[in-house]
């Protein structure tokens, strides 16, 4: 549930991949299917509230996906508030994303992230077949 603070976001850690070795390659591809669920579907979701998450990758050196600049299949930025008001509510959307640029980062955790500045009320949704792919 967001309170509207200016920095308003949660990010949760979905899968720890530290024990793992997932290097990124040339030609390595992230895709998932998000469903944000509306008010009409949650009393509980306000607003386009559930459009603001993204899958986030966090690398061994610290960084993260969200702050990369890597764009999904629509040119949108795969930071969760890049992704605000894009994703259909009440439907299933793809997202697709070349991870090339990032070739030879390590993957140490998969997170879903919401993140909305100011926004108030919740969000809610579910994630689906999660891919890293190359």
């Amino acid at each position: 549930r967001a309170l509207g603070a200016p920095n308003n976001f949660a990010y949760t850690k979905v899968f720890d991949l530290s024990g793992q070795s997932l290097t990124i390659g040339p030609h390595t591809t992230l895709s998932y299917w998000i469903y944000p669920l509306s008010h009409h579907a949650s009393p509980a979701v306000r607003g386009n509230n559930s459009t603001c998450v993204a899958v986030d990758l966090i690398f061994t050196d610290g960084t993260s996906l969200r702050d990369t600049g890597v764009t999904d299949q629509n040119g949108h930025r795969l930071h969760p508030v890049d992704q605000c008001g894009h994703l259909r509510p009440d439907a299933w959307n793809h997202v697709t994303a070349s991870l090339d640029r990032l070739a030879g980062k390590t993957i140490r955790r998969i997170d879903v992230g919401y993140d909305q500045p100011r926004g108030r009320g919740g969000y809610r949704g579910y994630i689906d077949d999660l891919a890293i792919r190359g």
